[in-house]
């Protein structure tokens, strides 16, 4: 991944899969053959962002320095399912 100036970021996640890559691609042969260097790893699964309704929010302030509802404002956003 670090020789791939594409890959923006790489996280190791939860559930089926095992990363989460931010990447770029100028084209959709560009992010076939970008993804196709990670086909060793094993399948590769691509999701494609076509907005981003919220983009760089800063961290909110530490929960030791108050509960969580005070740091989201009191909001409460329900979960699919819950």
């Amino acid at each position: 991944m670090n020789g791939t100036p594409q890959v923006l970021e790489a996280h190791y996640i939860t559930g089926e899969d095992c990363f989460l890559l931010k990447l770029i691609a100028r084209s959709m042969p560009d992010l076939e053959r970008v993804t196709a260097k990670f086909l060793t790893f094993g399948q590769v699964t691509s999701n494609l962002a076509y907005s981003s309704p919220v983009r760089d929010r800063p961290l909110p302030p530490s929960a030791d320095e108050g509960d969580e509802a005070s740091i989201l404002g009191d909001q409460h956003v329900p979960m699919p399912g819950m």
